[in-house]
């Protein structure tokens, strides 16, 4: 009785949490992934239908500016206010704002890497400013698909990852604000240097959150710390503990944990020690029936979500602030997608707000409170 009670209040929490969703429809084929502006009120998704679209409230959303005060973020309307393709021939796998908030880079099976900038304009009917943005760079050099991409917590550099097993840094463009002109020229972006190490393809990748310092997390199921050096960048440490691919990692916003997510279905909790060496602290391993793909840290510090190929997606919180603290699950989101959810990503501004991405073909944004 009381294993039934318990999974009974789980679907219960589940159906009314997911009640409380939006569902943004648009992409033709699976979402791999979305990612947020600084700010907080563009949503970027990309997916195998070679787009990338953009997202913000209606300008007539109670929540928007000029419209009434909304009772919750969950009675905005979002909608697409930007749809950017043809540049990119393959699946766009991954895709990330710069710092700024002007850029937009996306990661692509065709091996490149296509940085977009943000531009706007007045409507000719004067109903307010039209998003523009425009192709200002391509990053080559991969041999093979391009899996993830992330800019340095300065946006001075941009990381890149690879099914040829190899990660690259890029000098990234100029900080600058949106633009009412876009440049007409493009903008050259220089590698740095060229990263080898991991045995297999190198899944994803995320920059610390105040340090020059790349970790990135590999089918051969590490993950694995990289650092400028004398003369190069070279990888300083190897985190090894899960037992299948690695395919999705966090910090939290003090830099000094991470959470990593696994084709083994479990998810580790990092410690950074006082020597600067990282350890595994927590293993959490009966959150998800399948593959976990997606993890991600609120900017508040206070929940981690992650997204499975159970169709799911789960809410952990810690149970104090004590680093190395337990982790259980607070919130189950059963059939979030139809299928696999390949991507989470907290609101960095609101971490009441969570999007996600899924092979559904859906963008869906979840109002938690």
């Amino acid at each position: 009785m009381a294993m039934a009670a318990m999974a009974a209040a789980e679907a219960a929490t589940a159906t009314a949490t997911a009640a409380a969703a939006q569902t943004l429809k648009g992409h033709d084929d699976r979402v791999w992934h979305v990612a947020w502006s600084p700010c907080g009120k563009l949503l970027a998704s990309c997916g195998a239908d070679k787009s990338i679209r953009v997202w913000a409230k209606s300008p007539k959303a109670p929540g928007a500016a000029g419209g009434a005060a909304a009772a919750s973020p969950a009675e905005d309307e979002w909608l697409c206010v930007a749809t950017l393709e043809d540049t990119q021939s393959r699946t766009v796998r991954s895709c990330e704002f710069s710092p700024c908030g002007s850029y937009l880079a996306a990661a692509s099976f065709d091996a490149t890497v296509v940085i977009w900038q943000r531009g706007h304009r007045e409507a000719d009917d004067g109903s307010g400013a039209i998003e523009e943005w425009e192709c200002v760079s391509v990053l080559e050099g991969h041999e093979n698909e391009v899996k993830s991409v992330a800019w340095s917590a300065d946006g001075s550099m941009i990381a890149t990852c690879s099914r040829d097993k190899s990660i690259w840094i890029w000098e990234a463009p100029p900080a600058t604000t949106p633009q009412a002109r876009l440049p007409e020229e493009d903008i050259e972006c220089e590698c740095i240097s060229v990263l080898t190490g991991h045995s297999q393809d190198v899944k994803h990748l995320r920059w610390h959150p105040t340090e020059p310092v790349l970790f990135t997390a590999s089918y051969d199921d590490t993950i694995r710390v990289w650092a400028e050096q004398v003369d190069d960048w070279g990888c300083v440490e190897v985190l090894q503990g899960h037992t299948n691919t690695v395919w999705g990692l966090c910090l939290d916003s003090s830099g000094t944990r991470i959470a990593s997510c696994s084709q083994d279905c479990s998810v580790r909790i990092w410690s950074r020690s006082d020597k600067g060496t990282w350890a595994c602290d927590k293993v959490l391993d009966e959150i998800h029936e399948r593959t976990i793909f997606s993890i991600d840290w609120s900017r508040d510090g206070s929940r981690i979500a992650t997204g499975a190929g159970d169709d799911a997606i789960a809410v952990l919180e810690a149970s104090s602030d004590v680093v190395g603290s337990d982790f259980s699950v607070t919130r189950k989101l059963l059939a979030a997608h139809d299928t696999d959810v390949n991507c989470v990503r907290w609101n960095p501004q609101d971490s009441h707000i969570l999007a996600s991405a899924g092979d559904d073909g859906f963008v869906k944004l979840f109002f938690l409170p």
